[in-house]
């Protein structure tokens, strides 16, 4: 990616904890680090195709004159945020907010916060086997387009699927798609609790039946083990539920510990393991 980097921009402020700070107010230094794909601007020679430095400076000015915050952490974490949402052509913003005037009643020279905001590319399975299916499974990725931060960039075909543990229920239908979210792993699971809530009955027994299930298949090359959260999905390889519509619109996607592609994965389940996938 290329970088344009924004050195201790200065900015006036009223941002602290103490009555002082947000009232009479203070100076604040912001350094960005802006990554991107900034190649059509540089082989053009195109202003209009570049990203204006200019115009993040005033956006950054203006976001942090125009609020008040107790923390800087939320100062930072919020204008990151705010970057990415307002424009589009960056992939990954580090900011760095620093408060030389900090009443700490000490010599210093400043205290900052710093903080990492990027885009990711999410692989996501989707299923459902009560009421509509097909439409449970519209309404759960447009409630995914609606997001903040959110885009839903692939979806593969649908697919009928035998029941997975519990088999005292209806059919499955299956599908995946490509999303790009500027979510962690943690919060795009609790967001997909959320949805998987709204949607209704369901999820109520281990493998029992499900209005919608979204599952985080791949989380661009990360690898997290939690209580919460495996990513890769620990089941992924033995699930063709999963690997046929995957396979559709990520064939070669690599796995980042077993190094195997999707279509590997499937062809080995296919030869080994009796198939769920009806149609």
């Amino acid at each position: 990616m290329d970088v344009i980097r924004i050195k201790d921009l200065a900015i006036f402020a009223h941002h602290g904890v103490y009555e002082r700070e947000t009232l009479t107010g203070q100076n604040f230094l912001v350094s960005a680090t802006l990554s991107g794909d900034f190649f059509k601007a540089a082989k053009s020679d195109n202003i209009e195709k570049a990203v204006d430095y200019g115009k993040i400076c005033h956006f950054m000015h203006a976001y942090l004159t125009s609020r008040t915050y107790k923390l800087l952490e939320t100062a930072t974490d919020n204008l990151s945020r705010e970057l990415l949402l307002n424009f589009q052509q960056l992939q990954k913003v580090e900011l760095e907010i620093k408060k030389p005037e900090a009443p700490i009643g000490l010599p210093f020279n400043y205290v900052s916060v710093s903080t990492v905001k990027e885009r990711h590319q999410v692989y996501v399975s989707i299923g459902s086997n009560i009421g509509d299916k097909n439409k449970n499974l519209e309404n759960g990725i447009e409630a995914i387009n609606k997001l903040e931060g959110c885009k839903v960039l692939e979806v593969s075909s649908v697919f009928k699927s035998k029941p997975y543990g519990n088999v005292d229920q209806e059919d499955f239908l299956n599908g995946a798609f490509l999303m790009e979210t500027i979510y962690s792993p943690q919060e795009l699971l609790k967001v997909f609790k959320e949805l998987e809530l709204n949607a209704g009955k369901g999820h109520l027994t281990h493998w029992g039946p499900r209005t919608l299930d979204l599952d985080i298949l791949f989380f661009d090359d990360q690898v997290c083990d939690t209580k919460d959260l495996q990513v890769p999905h620990a089941d992924m390889a033995n699930r063709d539920f999963v690997l046929v519509p995957l396979a559709e619109i990520a064939d070669f996607k690599r796995h980042p510990i077993t190094k195997k592609t999707v279509r590997e994965m499937l062809e080995e389940l296919k030869a080994s393991s009796p198939l769920y996938i009806i149609e």
